[in-house]
């Protein structure tokens, strides 16, 4: 069956957020007195490593104590308050948004976050908001919930959905609904637990190409 939905991840897919999260991480030390990683040490903790367990490290390599809930609450205002100024869409966001549209694609984001504002005002930013249908957000749940909600409100068959995610974790919740998934390397690159699981892309502007060549 022919492709009619592509749900798009936002954070790391379709934007680039390694300057979001340098800072992010900066910020912690320079508010709560923590070691403050340079740019080389979270490129490769990220390898490995979520925020929760880098922010553990900076507490451990510092004099000061303090609570990782409370520097993770800070973290994620810092996110909220930051996350247009700092977050960058990928270069090859919107010729890939402008191709799909063009074949006929409805184009959705899913994303984690409990707030969808700061999602909206860098699609809005970068005048990419046109180009999708509905953005959802956590409130529906995790992506699954949101992936069923797509289906329902189609009336599409799984086969009619695709996802495009630089995360397993997503992509895997597509396949158990029977949809189509594609990886694409995220802002640390490719997840390793992607290959051999899922086609994975070299960049995200071959999933225009790809979608041609499959005849999905």
């Amino acid at each position: 069956m022919k492709v009619k939905a592509i749900v798009f991840d936002f954070d790391d897919t379709l934007t680039d957020n390694r300057k979001l999260d340098l800072e992010s991480f900066r910020h912690l030390g320079r508010v709560l007195g923590l070691y403050k990683p340079n740019g080389r040490e979270i490129k490769e903790l990220r390898k490995s490593l979520l925020a929760k367990d880098i922010i553990s490290w900076m507490i451990k390599k510092s004099a000061t104590s303090v609570s990782l809930d409370l520097c993770l609450k800070i973290r994620n205002d810092f996110l909220k308050k930051e996350s247009k100024r700092l977050i960058i869409v990928k270069p090859e966001t919107r010729s890939t948004l402008q191709e799909l549209k063009s074949q006929g694609r409805i184009l959705f984001i899913a994303t984690t976050r409990i707030d969808i504002g700061p999602v909206r005002a860098t699609l809005r930013k970068h005048r990419l908001e046109q180009f999708f249908s509905n953005i959802y957000g956590k409130d529906f749940g995790d992506k699954s919930n949101i992936y069923k909600k797509i289906l329902l409100d189609l009336n599409l068959a799984p086969s009619e959905c695709m996802a495009v995610s630089n995360s397993f974790q997503d992509l895997s919740q597509a396949l158990d609904l029977g949809m189509k998934a594609v990886g694409v390397p995220g802002s640390y690159g490719v997840d390793p637990t992607l290959h051999g699981n899922v086609e994975v892309l070299e960049d995200l502007s071959e999933l225009g190409l790809h979608m041609k060549r499959h005849r999905s």
